[in-house]
């Protein structure tokens, strides 16, 4: 099931913030997610502050992180349900960054568990490497490209994920594609029974404290069977 709702001087795909309302009507799986029913943490000097936005925070040392994931749970509220990958999926998120390190690593995904790391399995997301964006992927192998994106501190970035099976994942940053990955090893399918979307953001060496904000309501939208 494929919907394509857009506006004029817009990419087709790409939904105005607030419009994915009309998908819900038309056969969504995956309930929204609200900020404060993420699940917060940190390791070593990291910190995690949660309210109507998430902040995650490095500390200045090396392996300090603070990451937030939440279990996508489907329509029938049973968090075991699993996410199926053969289905279209849809992902928005609103972030921005706080201070500058080259050595920071910040992450968005959709994948089995919520560890910490590049893709390792099938899954959805992006990644920051200090302030450049990066599209990530994985079908039965992981695929890295950048966005060409240098995000500006403290300035917001929507970042849109459409995964289409057997098709491609497509990135777009505040409502422009930048990246497709369209190679089959590149594209999730199958199913994975412990879905989450998760935020991290990673110190790699000492350096100054770094943040990711996620701002707003992340987004999830999936069609049905």
């Amino acid at each position: 099931m494929a919907i394509a709702i857009g506006q004029q001087g817009k990419a087709a795909d790409v939904l105005e913030l607030g419009t994915y309302s009309p998908l819900y009507s038309q056969g969504t799986k995956i309930h929204p997610c609200i900020v404060s029913d993420f699940t917060v943490g940190v390791e070593g000097t990291g910190t995690a502050t949660q309210a109507n936005y998430m902040l995650l925070g490095t500390g200045a040392t090396a392996a300090g992180r603070g990451y937030g994931y939440r279990t996508l749970y489907l329509l029938s509220d049973v968090a075991t349900d699993t996410l199926s990958w053969d289905l279209e999926l849809r992902l928005r998120a609103v972030i921005s960054r706080i201070s500058s390190s080259a050595n920071i690593f910040a992450r968005m995904q959709i994948k089995n568990g919520h560890t910490e790391a590049d893709l390792g399995a099938v899954g959805i997301g992006i990644l920051i490497k200090n302030y450049e964006i990066f599209a990530e992927s994985y079908g039965t192998g992981r695929a890295e490209t950048t966005t060409g994106i240098t995000m500006v501190t403290t300035v917001p970035y929507t970042i849109d994920i459409i995964h289409k099976p057997a098709v491609g994942v497509y990135f777009y940053v505040n409502g422009v594609l930048k990246v497709s990955h369209t190679v089959a090893a590149n594209i999730p399918l199958g199913d994975i029974s412990n879905p989450r979307l998760s935020f991290s953001i990673d110190n790699q060496a000492d350096n100054a404290t770094v943040y990711l904000s996620i701002m707003d309501m992340p987004i999830i939208w999936q069609a049905s069977n």
